[in-house]
């Protein structure tokens, strides 16, 4: 969140200044860094076989879905949630230069997304111990992702796409950390890596249509309005979903 909010205020000053052509040779280059610094990763020591992972074995994906058909459908309604936060993030620009604003003003509106994720996700174990049921963040994020996307649909300036992006606090930056303790406690034993999977798998089935359907309808005459209303839509039956499917804790933290 922070790399993202950084280079994202940073890439929006210099494509306003020097053009799109700088993204690529940056890229590039945080790309080379990035390979040199994980190279300097010591390895991991593998870890015990421990009696109960030997007793409690990872089921196959097919029984898995077979036991947790709630879940499974929970997944569906995740990836429509997030159709409107990937048309956002994906068209930036786009969104920003039909209320009027720059290259400059889309860095400044992502890093605000990127920025607020920070203190969301550190105070999010806090709230946990009064909440206690992920589930219930879960349903008040996808809340926040529906009206992001309503705010960003009816924003009439680049102060209001601001806006907009300050309810990342409360919608992308809540429903990550939830999403994981959501799975630890619907998902029991082995299976919970499969849970945790299947989230970031519906998110980038979402992230991928989102993106291929996104050109085509900016490309309508509808525009830019058009793409928004179409992911309000989406994201609205995605929340209503969550709301129905969300399950109650299996298995509870400890106090």
């Amino acid at each position: 969140s922070f790399a993202f909010a950084v280079l994202a205020l940073i890439l929006g000053n210099l494509t306003n200044r020097y053009g799109g052509e700088i993204i690529m040779p940056v890229g590039i280059a945080i790309s080379l860094l990035g390979l040199i610094l994980v190279s300097t990763f010591p390895k991991a020591a593998q870890p015990m076989s421990t009696r109960s992972d030997a007793a409690e074995q990872a089921v196959g994906f097919g029984e898995f879905a077979r036991r947790n058909g709630r879940f499974m459908l929970l997944l569906g309604s995740v990836a429509l949630l997030y159709f409107s936060h990937t048309l956002i993030n994906t068209y930036t620009i786009q969104i920003v230069k039909h209320v009027g604003g720059s290259n400059a003003d889309m860095g400044i509106a992502s890093a605000i997304g990127g920025f607020l994720e920070l203190p969301a996700m550190a105070l999010f174990p806090l709230l946990m111990q009064r909440v206690k049921h992920a589930g219930t963040i879960l349903k008040w994020s996808g809340v926040f992702f529906a009206l992001k996307a309503l705010l960003t649909l009816l924003a009439p300036s680049v102060g209001w796409i601001y806006a907009a992006q300050c309810l990342q606090f409360f919608a992308y930056a809540m429903f990550t950390p939830a999403s994981v303790y959501y799975v630890n406690q619907v998902i029991r034993g082995a299976d919970k890596v499969k849970g945790q999977a299947g989230v970031t798998m519906a998110l980038g089935v979402s992230g991928m249509i989102g993106n291929f359907l996104g050109g085509f309808m900016l490309d309508s005459s509808g525009g830019v309005s058009f793409m928004l209303t179409v992911g309000l839509g989406v994201s609205l039956v995605g929340l209503v979903l969550v709301l129905l499917l969300t399950e109650r804790p299996k298995v509870m933290p400890a106090a």
